[in-house]
């Protein structure tokens, strides 16, 4: 019955999603594969130190675990410049936040870099 519904419900409906034969026990495709992996992987990764030029934006709201970044990365990206943006680890990408991201990296693609250090 499930790919009967699926097949002719409404796509803007709440349930739509869940309906797709990719999905099972209310879960979304591969996820519980996915989380494992995840777990497993957990305390394998070893940063190196990136010594080139970076600029890394950083939401500014959000949970606080998502605002230690220049905390916990400074000391691998010494030249960094950390700039902090407006909007969570997920809006900052939509929207006007992401429209006003978007400005801010194609500005400083298209200028020489002594510019872009003296407007920032």
């Amino acid at each position: 019955m499930k790919r009967f519904f699926f097949r002719y419900c409404d796509p803007t409906s709440d349930y739509y999603p869940e309906l797709a034969p990719e999905w099972c026990e209310s879960h979304t495709p591969a996820y519980k594969r996915v989380g494992g992996q995840l777990l497993r992987m957990r305390g394998q990764y070893t940063p190196t130190i990136y010594r080139g030029e970076l600029i890394y934006y950083r939401a500014g709201g959000g949970a606080t675990t998502f605002r230690e970044q220049r905390r916990i990365w400074s000391c691998y990206l010494p030249n960094a410049e950390w700039v902090d943006w407006q909007g969570n680890h997920l809006s900052i990408v939509v929207g006007r936040n992401g429209l006003q991201l978007g400005k801010d990296i194609g500005r400083r693609l298209l200028a020489p870099a002594e510019t872009v250090e003296q407007v920032a």
